[in-house]
């Protein structure tokens, strides 16, 4: 038997799945937890969980793990600020969604 290797292109997997199935909790907990297994998590991994809890429509928690990823050494990228303007546009939140798209350009990320 085998042991599953725990790295960060595992959590990846993983929190796409909870992104898919609305588990944003657990994508949370997973999030959290890669410090305690040596691991960092990458734009993707970041991505992965954003998209989860802005599928279950928790735009203000996107917001604040946008805002958290340069404290995790993860540079926001297109993906990561398209999942936080979906998050804002699910939520109802236009001007934060367009004041992110501001933030994009004066950062120099591309639109998509």
């Amino acid at each position: 038997h085998k042991s599953l290797e725990h790295d960060t292109a595992t959590y990846n997997a993983v929190l796409r799945a909870c992104a898919q199935s609305g588990c944003w909790q657990l994508s949370l907990a997973l999030l959290d937890a890669m410090p305690l297994k040596t691991l960092a998590p990458d734009p993707v991994t970041c991505s992965a969980a954003m998209s989860a809890c802005g599928r279950a429509g928790q735009w203000q928690k996107v917001l604040e793990m946008l805002a958290e990823l340069p404290s995790k050494s993860v540079e926001a990228d297109l993906v990561t600020y398209n999942v936080a303007v979906s998050a804002c546009d699910k939520g109802r939140q236009w001007k934060t969604a367009l004041d992110l798209s501001s933030v994009m350009s004066c950062m120099r990320v591309p639109p998509d």
